[in-house]
């Protein structure tokens, strides 16, 4: 990705100072925490308990790492006052794998502010993407709606977990 200012995003949210950035190395395993905490508050509902279990056993640190580290996987990560983490976007190229907020700051546009800056990135980099794609959780649907992201495909279940093929294209 080029430019550093595509690197961080600083802004204040009703007096609260907000950064999204990267997340580095040593914070992988707070992201995956917070992903778990947010799955288990709010997606579990929809899987089967095997489809929860799957996508938990599939966060596992050391993965994450050696993706990071061969540049083939983005972790940004949402900061309240510049030290609670508080959402976490993972993505592959132009596939957008995971969005978690937590739910103490749902509604507040830490997950819109993710996305936007993940989109900024994706047109600013050196490929050039015509759309961005994820798989969203049914219980997800509606925010990428907003987000103007259109379904794609028929609903899919996926190792216990349902989802949407949906797409964000650029003009």
């Amino acid at each position: 990705m080029k430019g550093q200012s595509l690197r961080v995003l600083s802004f204040r949210v009703r007096g609260v100072n907000v950064e999204i950035r990267e997340l580095s190395l040593s914070e992988v395993d707070e992201a995956l925490l917070l992903i778990r905490e947010v799955l288990l508050e709010t997606e579990s509902g929809e899987c089967t308990q095997m489809g929860v279990l799957t996508f938990l056993e599939s966060l596992r640190v050391e993965d994450f790492i050696t993706l990071i580290r061969e540049e083939a996987y983005l972790l940004l990560g949402a900061f309240a006052d510049g030290d609670v983490l508080v959402g976490v976007l993972g993505a592959r190229e132009n596939f957008l794998v995971l969005l978690f907020v937590d739910q103490r700051f749902s509604g507040l546009g830490y997950g819109k502010s993710l996305l936007a800056h993940y989109v900024k990135r994706i047109k600013g980099g050196e490929r050039i993407y015509r759309e961005i794609l994820t798989n969203a959780s049914l219980g997800a649907v509606k925010f990428y709606e907003i987000m103007r992201f259109g379904v794609c495909g028929d609903e899919m279940v996926v190792s216990g977990v349902p989802h949407k093929p949906m797409s964000l294209r650029f003009l």
